[in-house]
């Protein structure tokens, strides 16, 4: 029993705290084993959901444990309470913590409350509400689960068993806190048993009402047939395959696929498909990447510092990419005016198909949604939605404005984006074209449109290659005078530091209409016929992305607007050998989906093995109980009768009770207990006189201990089983969990 007397009444034991994180760790695990969920936890959200709540829980389950009304459990109090302010503060080193702040605060009161409400006030009523969160983690998993047949198939072997594994756990910490509450230690055994048996019997027939009127195709979502030649295409119209060159398009069985669409279109004459985007917005620039940190040698890279004072770090802004997410995301600054102001910015939603499970988003991003992965649709196999607050400037509104310099706020928390550790040689190089551009004494915004205006001499070349080294751009600078997208970005963001304006690159792909040709148009002419996702969305809201369109940019620090995307090519010198964007249009050609409906079968087998399970798993946790509980006492009175005489009482009355006697109620005595069991008497009054007798003479102890002994010994003889019906019936009996 959880209650050892009423003088012990407010104990409970770890049973149901380690209950409770089996079944919460669970539920944050599911998402890492779901097909239908893509990205990982990133470190701040594995920080927060497995270290700091399961951390706060056992603190907050110690602290109800300790009483208010002793003032020598005062220290342990605040060294409790202490230590659940303490680790969260620790935890704000975790890159990218500090946007769970919010939750923390709001989380750890939340859990000291609710642990003291359920653990020391007897509320036990209260459990029920925990679940809850638990169960919509798992509603949200079985919505993603619909996102295709195939999310459903190969989740069904999993998110079944968790939904089995989350209802067996809570039905047994109900059951363990029931016990433990002051109704079921009332005495009243038989109205506890008729609470247990319909307790059972109401949530049995729910979770079969539910198998029943839940379809096995639930998760089915309703496809429309497309017709379609599963063949390879041309622009020309004839059938063809990657390698026939004759036509400005081609595609490839979706199944052949593979990674084309991380190759890169460096040299290629083709470009392959990476995503369709769907957006009112002309252009987008959707970033992969930020760097923000500066490398003497390296050039631009990942900050080393991820804090900021301007609202998201890129240590956020590039966790988004991998980041998993149960919920939309929200950005936690967007409405607090850290610099990105959003009075300056037009609120756009896009919708992002895409053949990558990284994700990608235009800046600044203001909400997320989790991505949802679909076989059906390989290899667009992961699609999201997104809501930026982008910015309108660009080199021709910029020269209209006159945003006025830095103020000193701004210098301060803006001064990592002003660091250019160049050594003597490369410093050189950068002052002295700097120098040329003459923007020494010109306004801030006109020093930005300076800057890019002076790569009107530089040649734009074909491709995308990552080396941005100091060696690289200083060449680029004073000696090639050509390059791809990253030298022009990469200059530009260091020559723009220089000249006193932060600047950070950002690495992504541009979607633009200006980039969507004829092949592309007609691409997505042809995918929209076999992409249900698109297949109502207009086609002019439509932008076809490839691996040609691959880049690199510059992000500008503008005083009263924020961070502003900048094409650095735009005033270059077009490439020599054509335009990439021209190349040969490869996309994959999906088959048709078939027709997935089925006439609904009962599931009765389902339905029995179910409840089947449910009831084994509920025993054999039971028998798991009362197993330990008897082991324990057996252990314990193996002692010297001096040192165990109240663990053999305990272990006595737990075997009387399982051998077929009557219960010992709470509010009997144990002599009171000797009148309705006769053979219990003498040890009854044995065990009264060690438990309250002080003073012996002689060897009036000894003899008692003996006779104590003895006593012990005949009973547990008396109360063993005799013959094989005996020992399965004691075996199997559960009398010792309600006792």
């Amino acid at each position: 029993m959880l209650y050892s007397g009423s003088e012990n009444r407010n104990k409970i034991y770890l049973i149901p705290l380690f209950l409770r994180l089996t079944v919460y760790f669970a539920a944050v695990c599911a998402p890492l084993l779901s097909s239908s969920v893509v990205v990982g936890y990133d470190s701040a959200g594995f920080a927060f959901w497995f270290l700091l709540v399961p951390f706060e829980a056992v603190l907050s389950y110690l602290f109800s444990l300790i009483s208010i009304h002793k003032k020598k459990q005062s220290g342990k109090r605040r060294l409790i309470l202490f230590l659940s302010v303490l680790f969260p503060v620790l935890l704000t080193a975790v890159p990218g913590f500090h946007e769970f702040i919010p939750r923390t605060i709001i989380i750890i009161p939340a859990l000291f409350i609710y642990s003291f409400l359920v653990f020391r006030s007897g509320a036990v009523s209260l459990v029920f509400i925990e679940p809850a969160f638990i169960y919509y983690i798992f509603y949200r998993l079985l919505e993603f689960s619909r996102a295709s047949e195939s999310s459903w198939q190969s989740s069904s072997s999993m998110i079944p068993l968790f939904y089995i594994f989350l209802i067996i756990s809570y039905l047994f910490l109900s059951l363990l806190l029931y016990i433990s509450s002051s109704r079921a230690g009332s005495g009243r055994l038989s109205d506890f048993k008729r609470e247990i048996l319909i307790f059972f019997g109401v949530m049995v027939p729910l979770l079969a009402a539910a198998v029943i009127f839940i379809p096995m195709d639930f998760a089915a979502n309703d496809f429309i047939l497309n017709f379609r030649d599963e063949k390879a295409i041309s622009s020309s119209g004839a059938e063809g395959s990657e390698d026939k060159k004759d036509g400005k398009l081609s595609g490839v069985p979706s199944e052949k696929w593979g990674r084309r669409s991380r190759a890169s279109s460096t040299g290629s004459s083709k470009q392959y498909a990476v995503m369709i985007v769907a957006s009112d917005r002309r252009d987008l620039y959707s970033a992969w990447d930020y760097l923000g940190g500066f490398n003497p040698v390296k050039g631009f890279i990942y900050p080393e510092n991820s804090s900021s004072s301007v609202g998201l770090s890129e240590e956020t802004l590039n966790s988004l990419k991998t980041q998993r997410l149960l919920e939309t995301w929200v950005n936690p600054y967007i409405f607090q005016g850290t610099g990105d102001s959003s009075e300056f910015r037009e609120e756009i939603p896009v919708f992002f198909l895409s053949a990558i499970p990284e994700r990608v988003l235009p800046y600044l991003p203001k909400l997320v949604e989790p991505t949802v992965y679909s076989q059906e649709s390989y290899p667009f196999s992961y699609s999201y939605n997104s809501i930026s607050m982008i910015s309108p400037l660009d080199t021709e509104i910029l020269e209209m404005l006159d945003t006025g310099p830095l103020s000193d706020e701004e210098k301060e928390s803006l001064s990592s984006y002003l660091e250019v550790p160049l050594d003597e040689k490369h410093e050189k190089v950068f002052s002295g074209y700097i120098a040329s551009l003459g923007i020494e004494n010109v306004p801030y915004n006109k020093k930005i449109s300076a800057i890019l205006k002076g790569f009107s001499k530089y040649q734009y070349e074909l491709g995308y290659e990552e080396d941005s080294t100091v060696e690289r751009l200083s060449r680029f600078i004073a000696g090639d005078f050509s390059g791809d997208c990253t030298e022009f970005s990469n200059a530009a963001a260091l020559i723009g530091r220089m000249a006193g304006i932060p600047s950070r690159v950002v690495r992504g792909y541009l979607a633009s209409d200006g980039l969507q040709s004829p092949s592309h148009l007609e691409a997505l002419s042809v995918l929209k016929k076999s992409l249900d996702k698109i297949a109502d969305i207009p086609l002019e809201k439509l932008k076809l992305v490839t691996t040609a369109h691959r880049h690199s940019w510059v992000q500008f620090y503008i005083p009263g607007f924020g961070w502003a995307d900048f094409e650095t090519t735009e005033y270059a010198i077009p490439p020599e050998n054509g335009d990439p964007n021209s190349a040969q249009v490869v996309i994959p050609i999906i088959r048709d989906v078939r027709d997935r409906s089925q006439v609904f079968i009962f599931p009765w087998k389902m339905l029995l093995s179910l409840v089947a399970l449910i009831f084994a798993s509920v025993a054999a946790l039971l028998y798991l109980y009362k197993t330990i509980i008897l082991t324990s006492l057996a252990f314990k009175s193996l002692k010297p009768v001096p040192l165990s005489f109240e663990e053999r009482y305990r272990y006595i009355l737990h075997r009387f009770f399982l051998a077929g006697y009557p219960l010992k109620l709470k509010t009997m005595t144990p002599e009171e207990y000797g009148e309705i069991n006769r053979e219990f008497r003498k040890f009854a009054i044995l065990f009264t006189e060690l438990l309250y007798r002080s003073v012996y003479t002689g060897n009036e102890y000894d003899e008692v201990v003996n006779r104590f002994g003895a006593e012990y010994s005949r009973l547990i003889s008396l109360t063993s089983p005799k013959g094989a019906a005996k020992h399965l019936k004691y075996l199997f009996s559960l009398r010792g969990v309600f006792y």
